[in-house]
């Protein structure tokens, strides 16, 4: 813990001296608060993830039990077959969250999560560009990041993430491996499945160091980011299950049955969002482009990361978090030299004085205002409390068929499921598939077989599913209860 807070620590101790950092200092948690309080006030948007309620039950077993799972209890349909919860301290920090304070216990420490990296991006930012480019930074990289943000180990890991690329920058430019990060490394592997960027990003900084060494010290560069990067490939066996979270990514990096289903698996919708986040992406190039020795190595960087978003929206994520680290000074310099030939302003400044402090009392105190007298539960396209209040618990120890997006619930309130999110493991060998034709079939006998073969007893199913459309027409089910969220059928 003290080598992970020292990775932390290594990210400001070059300015403790510095007069001005006080004042960026401020200006960092400017943006930060801003950034929570955004958060806080989309409560509802963060909550209506499906994943995320069986990350919580995760959680909860994991604290019950003591013991990492290995093979699933959740479902009925997979139960017996090797799971492992990979994002296990996320999970936990999910489900304490949870049984501290509720939903407002989530939607809390995903705003903490969020505004912590927003402030270490505009701090870093602010260090080299001005106080007021830190908080345009952090505000970028909301936005890049604005469609993934929802209450899951991908956001909880957000700090850990940036922490990671800022010292992988510095090292970058200072020519040493960032050997204080491995830390993070280690955070970031039993966290989140996404650590094998953290890998890329390793390398791009990398050869970026390399790119710059002298020639007389290129061999040095060379095996010095060489063995870090064999460490840092180490460092991702470091968890409850050793080398299986590397292997699983590298099979999903392969394909997966169920990624042609699920959104975040697939490439991102071209609406007004992906337009500004290509016209960022395109500025940053071109502002990295005027040095292009320089800076190929970063260009290159976002390229790939650039192409593995266009395959899969979920990295938006990275990307959204590396850009305005890896680019933003650049930027700043091309802003800067637009505005002198046209003749505006050459820079941002900030207000002097108090206005900070105020700033951020004020947005802390709207944020712990909306936490305070708004209701924050999931919304009914993920949480369907009525509709299971009204199963007998008798009823709930027989095999169910349930919508994909309420899985999580079934799993949250200890029934086992016939689907849910964690697809990157299990319902696969054609069942995902089998379960998508059914839904999609315009009469409802693949549905019928598929529920008969599965020994189905009831049936939860959300509102606006394509399959509450179906049960309506098969035989030998009757409506036990319908309202908004979801409708329950049971045998006859």
């Amino acid at each position: 813990m003290s080598e992970t807070a020292g990775a932390f620590g290594s990210i400001f101790k070059r300015e403790i001296a510095d007069p001005a950092s006080t004042a960026r200092l401020w200006w960092s948690l400017v943006a930060a608060s801003l950034v929570a309080l955004i958060c806080v006030a989309t409560g509802a948007r963060i909550l209506g993830d499906p994943d995320t309620q069986w990350h919580i039950g995760i959680g909860r077993q994991l604290l019950a039990t003591e013991n990492w799972p290995i093979t699933d209890t959740l479902s009925h349909t997979f139960e017996g077959q090797r799971w492992i919860a990979k994002e296990w301290l996320s999970q936990i920090l999910l489900a304490t969250a949870f049984e501290l304070a509720g939903w407002r216990g989530v939607a809390l420490l995903t705003a903490f999560a969020l505004a912590l990296s927003a402030f270490l991006i505009a701090r870093e930012t602010a260090r080299r560009c001005g106080a007021a480019w830190g908080i345009a930074a952090a505000l970028m990289a909301f936005t890049l990041v604005a469609s993934t943000l929802v209450a899951r180990p991908h956001v909880l890991v957000f700090p850990v993430v940036t922490a990671w690329i800022i010292l992988c920058v510095r090292g970058a430019e200072n020519g040493t491996p960032p050997w204080r990060a491995l830390p993070l490394l280690v955070l970031w592997v039993n966290m989140h499945a996404g650590f094998t960027m953290a890998l890329v990003i390793a390398a791009g900084m990398g050869l970026e160091a390399l790119v710059k060494a002298p020639p007389s010290r290129r061999v040095t560069t060379l095996f010095g980011w060489g063995a870090f990067g064999f460490a840092s490939l180490l460092a991702t066996l470091v968890s409850p299950y050793g080398v299986e979270p590397l292997i699983l990514n590298l099979k999903l990096a392969s394909g997966n049955e169920a990624m042609q289903f699920i959104g975040e698996w697939q490439s991102p919708k071209l609406d007004a969002r992906f337009g500004i986040v290509i016209t960022l992406a395109g500025f940053a190039l071109v502002a990295l482009a005027r040095d292009l020795k320089a800076n190929a190595a970063r260009i290159i960087l976002l390229a790939v990361l650039g192409f593995v978003v266009l395959r899969h929206e979920r990295f938006f994520m990275t990307f959204g978090l590396v850009m305005p680290i890896v680019a933003g000074p650049a930027l700043a310099d091309l802003c800067r030299r637009l505005a002198s030939r046209a003749g505006l302003f050459q820079d941002f400044t900030v207000p002097p004085g108090m206005t900070a402090p105020l700033l951020v009392g004020g947005f802390l105190t709207a944020s712990a205002t909306l936490i305070a007298t708004r209701s924050l539960e999931p919304p009914a396209t993920v949480s369907a409390p009525a509709a299971l209040a009204a199963v007998s618990h008798e009823l709930r120890r027989k095999p169910v068929y349930n919508s994909y997006d309420l899985g999580g619930f079934l799993i949250l309130n200890n029934v086992k499921t016939f689907v849910d999110g964690r697809s990157d493991q299990l319902f696969l060998g054609g069942f995902f598939t089998r379960l998508v034709e059914a839904n999609k079939a315009p009469q409802p006998n693949q549905l019928g077989k598929l529920l008969d073969d599965f020994r189905i007893e009831w049936a939860f199913v959300g509102a606006r599913k394509p399959e509450a459309e179906l049960f309506p027409l098969l035989e030998g089910w009757r409506l036990l209860h319908k309202d908004d969220a979801a409708h329950v059928y049971v045998r006859r």
